[in-house]
């Protein structure tokens, strides 16, 4: 096989080696992220025309089993701390070293070698998978509204009717979430918006047909004001300044949104807080 590599130029292994070419990437930084090992593991080489991939693929195959077993031994680590900073998030407790090494049962001075402070920490967890894993969760939630209502009028109503209930039961992790949504691109979870536009997007799909994409897309961004956590507290402020029932100006404002592009509901047709 070793003979192959060298000497032919359609040789077998290169199935792999193209395989290879989605996960690894050029930077040795790069490297480290996906396989979790430390940058020693990693001698630096150049990119090389036609031949990084096949460098790349025998810094692979020489990493010993030794070698996987600390890498997921970190990860484990890594994600049980991510883990336990979600938990106190959700409880509303303070976050700090101290805190998140109790809960996670990973000692002080293991999390230091992984993160410099509580901040970094945070920012991480919601960052990770296990963060995008509770956002489903509330996504979820929405989804079965809009499978469960074929009217688009009801789903956006059913939807904003259920986001106080959300708040209520998850503010914490959700006042979490749009802190750290806040942050300057690249330090915020990713996940988070493509996940909301999936979400609006699914509940209008039925009349994406009668809408240009603009208007459609338009509509979606003007109903996310009123279905998003940061966007109901606004919603929320501005009722208790001008003595007004929140979710009474929610459902006005939905109405004259769905009016203005949908247009307006036929007379004979039942109101929707009537189904």
């Amino acid at each position: 096989a070793q003979k192959q590599f060298h000497g032919s130029r359609e040789n077998p292994l290169d199935a792999p080696i193209n395989s290879l070419m989605s996960l690894f990437y050029c930077s040795p930084k790069a490297r480290v992220m996906h396989s979790g090992l430390r940058d020693e593991h990693y001698e630096e080489k150049p990119c090389i025309e036609r031949g990084w991939e096949r460098t790349m693929y025998q810094e692979l195959i020489s990493v010993t089993p030794q070698d996987r077993v600390r890498s997921n031994r970190r990860s484990r680590t890594r994600k049980d701390i991510l883990r336990a900073a979600l938990e106190l998030v959700e409880s509303g407790r303070q976050m700090t070293v101290q805190a998140i090494a109790d809960q996670s049962g990973v000692s002080k001075p293991t999390i230091y070698r992984y993160y410099n402070s509580p901040e970094e920490i945070e920012r991480d967890a919601f960052l990770s998978e296990l963060g995008a894993e509770r956002g489903a969760n509330f996504v979820a939630a929405v989804q079965q509204v809009i499978l469960d209502n074929a009217d688009v009028r009801v789903r956006i109503h059913r939807m904003a009717e259920l986001l106080p209930q959300i708040i209520e039961t998850n503010s914490a992790f959700l006042r979490g979430l749009m802190t750290q949504h806040y942050r300057k691109p690249g330090e915020r979870p990713e996940w988070l918006l493509p996940a909301i536009q999936q979400m609006i997007y699914g509940a209008l799909e039925p009349v994406r047909n009668r809408l240009t994409m603009q208007d459609f897309k338009q509509l979606a961004a003007l109903l996310a004001g009123y279905l998003l956590y940061d966007g109901f507290l606004v919603h929320q402020d501005r009722a208790v300044v001008f003595d007004v029932d929140v979710n009474e100006s929610i459902r006005i404002g939905i109405d004259v949104l769905l009016d203005r592009y949908l247009g307006p509901v036929p007379t004979s047709r039942p109101d929707f807080r009537s189904i």
